[in-house]
């Protein structure tokens, strides 16, 4: 049974893929438009589709996302910061909610009218995912209070990793790495968000505890948030009331978030536990 259109290229973003549901239920009658809809944001140097592995081989095979509307979200992640790159999401998003209207869903199928949004994200997309929700509930979103995030790896603590790769190369080879750091740095804009104490994640903490401690934030409080036994990029430490991290066990920190069948099925679990 089919639940899903083949994947449609949506102009937004970069190799943007959009799986679409097709209103059938288990005995292939038409039903009502989705109610939910799924956005997968990749991380630093990711892809839209390559990030998840075959996720949308999952969502093809699994009638339990028959009810949603999927969407691999690309961008040049070194292009941009990650603040800027959060309103180029938001507007897509926005875009997102009514997609019949906005060229985005194909003219054989109805509008939708989405109840809930999730967000699943890797790494850097975790940054660019909760600073778009901060900016949606800025400008009065109503849909922002309808969402949830499903994160693998997040980088919300920083990547001391790439800060320890410039310290190290800077003493070994002197002044000849150290420009080339600083031309990197000006070349790939994100790299200044990526350290621990970078304005970005700062203002970020301080942000989403702001709104949590004044009662008005649990959009801003991760669903689920997923580690890997073997990290080592990001630094993983909790990041303000988000819950305890779900374990991927023997996993790095680029293949926590792909699925694989029969030996590892927890990123489709907990993206399906997300829809419930």
């Amino acid at each position: 049974m089919q639940y899903h259109t083949l994947p449609i290229t949506i102009k937004d973003g970069y190799n943007t893929q959009g799986y679409f549901a097709v209103n059938r239920n288990g005995e292939g009658n038409p039903v009502n438009p989705p109610k939910n809809l799924i956005v997968f944001v990749h991380g630093l140097m990711g892809d839209s589709v390559g990030t998840w592995a075959n996720f949308h081989e999952f969502i093809a095979d699994t009638d339990k996302f028959r009810d949603a509307d999927i969407i691999f979200y690309g961008y040049k992640s070194l292009a941009r910061q990650a603040n800027n790159q959060a309103l180029t999401l938001l507007d897509f998003v926005n875009r997102l909610q009514q997609p019949l209207a906005n060229n985005i869903l194909p003219k054989t199928l109805p509008e939708r009218n989405y109840s809930r949004t999730i967000f699943v994200a890797h790494s850097l997309g975790a940054i660019v995912t909760r600073r778009m929700l901060l900016f949606a509930n800025k400008n009065d979103w109503s849909w922002v209070h309808n969402t949830r995030m499903v994160l693998f790896a997040p980088v919300h603590n920083g990547a001391p990793v790439f800060l320890l790769l410039i310290e190290l190369g800077t003493t070994l080879f002197g002044k000849i790495l150290n420009v080339a750091s600083l031309i990197a740095r000006y070349k790939y804009p994100v790299l200044k968000d990526l350290p621990p104490d970078s304005p970005t994640i700062k203002n970020l903490k301080d942000e989403t505890n702001e709104l949590l401690n004044a009662g008005k934030g649990e959009f801003t409080r991760a669903f689920t948030v997923v580690w890997a036994e073997n990290e080592k990029v990001v630094d993983d430490q909790p990041f303000c009331k988000d819950p305890v991290p779900k374990h991927g066990i023997d996993k790095s920190h680029t293949t926590v978030c792909k699925p694989v069948a029969t030996e590892f099925e927890q990123p489709v679990e907990l993206v399906l536990a997300a829809l419930q």
